[in-house]
């Protein structure tokens, strides 16, 4: 007998709980549903995410899927939430009906606006409660904790190697100048490396006596002073490569 009073207990409690429930959530959807277009009634059903269906599924969640303690403290929050949001949004839509019907004192239109604001308020609860359930997940924070020591590790790892390659740098830097300035007076170790030497561009002037136009000039200017017919040319104590032969003599 006593097994079977247990049972029908558990049954009743069963059936207790869903009609309550589905009580709840019928004065819930009608008033959803009063806030929506003609064409867009079904979608009240949705609205009771945040609600009744959702807080049955957090309690599942909170009971048997949760496995970190910050999932399990987001699901124990989000079922408390939306058992009161549930709760008040029936308890709104009995007092709207009834103020309709002339039982009581019909309801502002700011009060109402107020309880829209706040299911659409609870509604967005939800979702972020599970987003914030995912993140909670352990082997999300485990991965997440992985990524971060990686990027901890690899900015240690580049801060060391710009210590280490200025220690360098400065180590390297005044042999390297000595090295450059030893080139730089090899290179330019006079004036002649740039042009600048007077001796150089008088070199640069002369040119060989056999080839110097100005003997031809001068033997030139002596034959018009002559009245001779050709220039006289000057007999230098160099001769040129060609005097060796008789046309060179010629």
């Amino acid at each position: 007998m006593t097994t079977i009073l247990k049972y029908a207990a558990k049954v009743f409690f069963f059936v207790l709980a869903v009609m309550l429930i589905a009580w709840s959530a019928g004065r819930g959807l009608d008033f959803i549903q009063s806030t929506l277009p003609e064409g867009q009634k079904a979608n009240g059903y949705f609205g009771l995410a945040g609600t009744e269906i959702g807080m049955l599924v957090w309690l599942l969640v909170f009971m048997y899927a949760a496995r970190s303690i910050g999932q399990y403290v987001t699901a124990g929050i989000m079922t408390l939430v939306d058992l009161a949001g549930a709760i008040a949004l029936f308890t709104f839509d009995s007092l709207l009906r009834a103020g309709q019907s002339g039982m009581i004192t019909t309801l502002q239109p700011e009060e109402v606006k107020t309880v829209i604001l706040a299911l659409n308020g609870l509604i967005g609860a939800n979702v972020i409660a599970t987003v914030l359930y995912h993140l909670a997940d352990s082997e999300t924070q485990k991965r997440i904790s992985e990524a971060v020591m990686e990027g901890l590790l690899e900015l240690k790892v580049m801060a060391a190697i710009e210590r280490q390659g200025r220690a360098i740098v400065d180590a390297k830097a005044p042999e390297l100048a000595d090295q450059y300035l030893e080139e730089f007076k090899a290179r330019f170790g006079n004036a002649n490396a740039l042009g600048l030497s007077a001796n150089q561009e008088k070199q640069d002037d002369e040119l060989p006596e056999w080839l110097d136009w100005r003997e031809w000039l001068q033997g030139y200017q002596a034959a018009r002073k002559a009245d001779k017919a050709g220039p006289v040319i000057y007999q230098n104590t160099v001769t040129s490569p060609l005097a060796e032969t008789k046309e060179g003599s010629k």
